[in-house]
């Protein structure tokens, strides 16, 4: 669907490429993290580069913060995917598959159906539709006109039953 083809799009702008795991969004948020911090004054990415800062000064190494934490974001995400796809193991595709399908079924649910195909959202509508009109009109069957004519007995109606009440 196109939530997943958007999803998917997305990710792959973000890592700059179409064939994609998770180790490369954890690998590219590390990338740009690494990249903001290093305008930071007394932030280094290592511990030979922070030898270069001034003396005193409280230094923070990066390399100490964010490879920790990124490693964690990889096992974190890739625990996150597997639970997801219900899988062992990641293929590319597989999250937008089973985003779709998670769509589907609620989609299909809040039809009261076993499962949706496309077009069953406006046959519900439709249906839907057809039993307002139906109600209004009286009728079972809707015939071109139906509509207008129901209109114009309703209002015909309720002007006689107006001049009654005047008399």
């Amino acid at each position: 669907g196109q939530v997943a083809e958007s999803m998917a799009s997305a990710i792959s702008e973000f890592v700059g490429k179409d064939d994609y795991d998770i180790s490369d969004v954890a690998t590219k948020v590390e990338e740009r993290v690494t990249s903001a911090v290093s305008k930071l004054d007394n932030v280094y990415l290592t511990a030979d580069a922070a030898k270069n800062a001034p003396e005193g000064s409280k230094v923070i190494i990066l390399t100490d913060v964010v490879r920790p934490v990124a490693g964690q974001m990889k096992e974190a995400g890739k625990e996150a995917v597997l639970a997801f796809t219900g899988k062992e193991e990641y293929k590319f595709g597989d999250i937008s598959k089973e985003a779709a399908k998670r769509a589907k079924n609620a989609v299909a649910n809040l039809l009261g159906q076993e499962e949706y195909k496309f077009g069953d959202v406006t046959k519900k509508a439709m249906n839907k539709a057809m039993d307002a009109i139906a109600g209004f009109t009286g009728k079972e069957e809707y015939k071109f006109g139906d509509i207008t004519k129901t209109l114009l007995r309703k209002a015909l109606n309720y002007l006689e039953d107006d001049d009654d009440k005047k008399k």
